[in-house]
C-alpha cells in the first residue's frame, strides 16, 4: 500500500482527485545534476493507475509501492519491492484522465 504522508492530492482533467507522490509532482535536482529529466506525474491510465512521464516515456506505477516495473524471473515485478505485479505496468502506457499542474504566477 503506497504511503500517504508523502503524497499530494490533485485534481485532474474529469474533476477526479487523486493522491500522488509528491516527488513526481516537484522537479528533482539530483537528475538535473545527472542531465536527465526526472519522472513527472501526467494522469491515470484507464486502469487507474499513475501515469509517469519520463525522456519521452510514458509508464505506469505500482500501486504497492508507487514504482516502476521490471522483468523478473517468473514475470513482471514491481522495482521497489518485487511482487509480480500487473503485466501491463510492463510497456508504455497511454494517459485517460490527464493532470495538468497549476501555474502560480
Amino acid at each position: 500500500m503506497p504511503h500517504t504522508s508523502d503524497h499530494r492530492t490533485v485534481t485532474l482533467a474529469s474533476g477526479a482527485r487523486v493522491a500522488v507522490p509528491v516527488r513526481l509532482l516537484e522537479a528533482d535536482p539530483e537528475y538535473a545534476d545527472l542531465g536527465i529529466e526526472s519522472p513527472r506525474f501526467v494522469g491515470l491510465s484507464d486502469e487507474g493507475y499513475l501515469v509517469v512521464q519520463c525522456d519521452g516515456l510514458q509508464y505506469g506505477l505500482t500501486t504497492c509501492c508507487d514504482a516502476s516495473a521490471k522483468g523478473g524471473e517468473h514475470g513482471i515485478v514491481c522495482r521497489a519491492c518485487y511482487r509480480e505485479i500487473d503485466p501491463l505496468l510492463g510497456g508504455p502506457m497511454d494517459v485517460a484522465d490527464a493532470y495538468t499542474p497549476e501555474v502560480t504566477a
